[in-house]
């Protein structure tokens, strides 16, 4: 599967760079969702010890290259996946929390937290929207569990990709779209898809630069985003790319 990257001025759009200096400390992007029409994506400032991370999260209108926003400093931890609903963000902490953050998709401000409420204990680190309700992702392993539009779990089940690192996923018609991605490799990121049993459907390589990290849906097409560092003139660089898939053969929805 190839990636057509957003370009400006004929070369790929890095969205840490068009930031600038507001995203000086926060280097690694992280979770991405879209809106329909701007697209959102956390970037990380790490510290020491897992509670002490935050992100800014940038608002980006795609079509013109532009970014609309950028949030404060959100104490939301490393922010690995999210997903859009009815004006509001909906964000995985990842590390050592049970519940969803929530952010205002207009001021980028934090609002309330939702636990989530599930038998089986577990830390989330992927979101997608499945109906009328969520399906979360157990940080460590394959299981999913399904909940209402409140976090109530309604069934549990796995969905196994067979791959290193579990980064991302989204939803769409009946089918669930899950990224892996091994660290900087490039080489080893893959997209699976799965049937709401989780049963496997297709397992593509994905070409991208850089550790895939964000899986969405935008006008209808699959987008992705990566994090990409580099040494350049004997410094290191980190840089966000964004993309939309461009499919080599059969489209798991047809």
């Amino acid at each position: 599967m190839r990636v057509e990257y957003v370009r400006k001025d004929g070369l790929r759009l890095d969205v840490r760079r068009q930031a600038g200096k507001r995203l000086n400390l926060f280097r690694v992007t992280q979770g991405a969702c879209s809106d329909g029409k701007y697209i959102y994506m956390a970037f990380e400032r790490k510290k020491s010890v897992a509670r002490a991370r935050a992100v800014r999260i940038v608002k980006l209108d795609p079509d013109a290259m532009r970014i609309v926003r950028i949030s404060g400093v959100l104490k939301i931890g490393h922010a690995n996946d999210m997903t859009y609903r009815d004006g509001i963000l909906y964000i995985t902490h990842s590390f050592g929390s049970k519940v969803i953050h929530r952010v205002d998709a207009v001021t980028l401000k934090k609002q309330d937290d939702i636990g989530v409420r599930a038998g089986k204990a577990m830390f989330f680190n992927g979101i997608a929207k499945l109906g009328s309700g969520f399906l979360i992702r157990n940080m460590f392993g394959p299981g999913l569990i399904q909940t209402d539009r409140n976090f109530r779990a309604l069934r549990y089940f796995n969905a196994d990709g067979k791959h290193k690192v579990s980064q991302c996923m989204e939803v769409r018609e009946g089918i669930i779209y899950r990224t892996y991605s091994d660290l900087q490799t490039e080489d080893r990121n893959y997209l699976v898809t799965f049937d709401l049993d989780g049963n496997m459907l297709s397992d593509s390589k994905v070409e991208m630069m850089g550790e895939l990290e964000g899986c969405f849906m935008h006008k209808g097409e699959l987008w992705f985003t990566s994090y990409r560092k580099k040494e350049i003139n004997g410094s290191l660089r980190c840089m966000a790319f964004i993309g939309k898939a461009v499919w080599d053969g059969e489209h798991p929805e047809s």
